[in-house]
């Protein structure tokens, strides 16, 4: 095995990554370098963070999965590479024999010097990255095996062309894991203060960056709002929105209220104090965090009716930050 800038695989060629070549890189898929039984196997597990804040986490998700270690190194489940990339926003369809993954616009792919490939074989598998061929892998298919896998390093060095920040092989206890940093994702933090700023109490979260507006999960707005120590309380229902309870103490301005109307299926209301002041665009992502999300934009529009000391979208570092301040009525909680 040796460390090099260039990696020949079945007449791939990938440059400028630094990966360890295993001494089988050059040969087919059909040669004996495929792992034999009894498959020994790895735990290994993938955990997806904004891009935004790689180097603070505050909030996470991921997925668990297989690998086969041999002494050819270790060979990555097939399912496992398709949904860790998903959860990142990046999607991926399978064919006979290639793999392609779909990567959003704003997010680059080096495409240079990727010469062509040839058809992969009956032990092969192609992988694309929108519809362009990538690399030509050994593919470790069995009647034996509940999946299928190929090549860690070399599909990670496929991987590397995808311009999201990404760390293989980091060991965690008895995990392998795989991080990736994913920019379709955005860090959240609240932070709430009380008696007059001498306490501050924070929460963080993921919000989603899509079709131009950034989207925030609703449990995110009500343990905000619960948790604001002004006596509020949030009753949100999927696919019905959000109705606010505000106490009778706090002014709501409910002024120029939205007439009410007839909504399609990806809008709900929501209300405050059984009043409904906004609609807000909905959705629950394929992807990711598997809970409600609703447009920032819609629901702090709708907030701000209340009466507190608050403002958002302050991006301070990587964080997007909504701070919001109690009421002096509650300055001792």
């Amino acid at each position: 095995m040796r460390k090099t800038t260039l990696i020949i695989c079945g007449g791939m060629i990938l440059t400028q990554l630094s990966v360890v070549v295993p001494a089988w890189a050059n040969t087919r898929a059909s040669t004996p370098s495929l792992p034999r039984p009894p498959y020994v196997y790895r735990s290994v597990e993938t955990m997806v963070s904004p891009e935004d804040s790689w180097n603070q986490v505050r909030a996470q998700f991921g997925c668990l999965g297989q690998m086969i270690v041999s002494k050819n190194g270790g060979w990555l489940s097939l399912s496992f590479i398709r949904q860790s990339m998903g959860e990142a926003g990046i999607p991926s369809a399978l064919g006979s024999r290639t793999l392609n993954f779909t990567v959003p616009k704003f997010i680059p792919v080096d495409f240079r010097r990727l010469p062509p490939h040839p058809a992969p074989g009956a032990n092969e598998l192609g992988i694309q990255i929108d519809g362009r061929m990538a690399a030509v892998l050994p593919w470790l298919k069995s009647a034996a095996l509940q999946d299928s896998y190929v090549p860690s390093g070399l599909v990670m060095a496929v991987l590397r062309r995808v311009g999201v920040k990404m760390r293989w092989n980091h060991s965690t206890g008895s995990f392998t894991e795989w991080d990736i940093g994913s920019p379709v994702y955005g860090a959240l933090t609240t932070v709430m203060s009380f008696a007059g700023g001498r306490m501050t109490s924070t929460r963080g979260d993921i919000l989603i960056y899509r079709k131009g507006d950034n989207w925030i999960p609703a449990d995110y707005i009500a343990n905000s709002l619960d948790n604001a120590g002004a006596g509020i309380t949030v009753d949100m229902q999927s696919g019905n929105g959000l109705d606010i309870r505000v106490p009778a103490g706090i002014r709501v301005n409910l002024r120029n209220l939205p007439a009410r109307r007839g909504r399609n299926a990806h809008e709900v209301p929501i209300e405050i104090n059984s009043r409904i002041v906004g609609y807000s665009p909905w959705l629950i992502p394929t992807y990711g965090p598997r809970t409600e999300y609703l447009s920032s934009a819609a629901v702090m529009t709708a907030v701000r009716r209340i009466g507190l000391n608050m403002h958002w979208n302050n991006t301070n570092g990587t964080f997007t930050k909504w701070f919001i301040t109690a009421p002096p009525r509650h300055s001792g909680n």
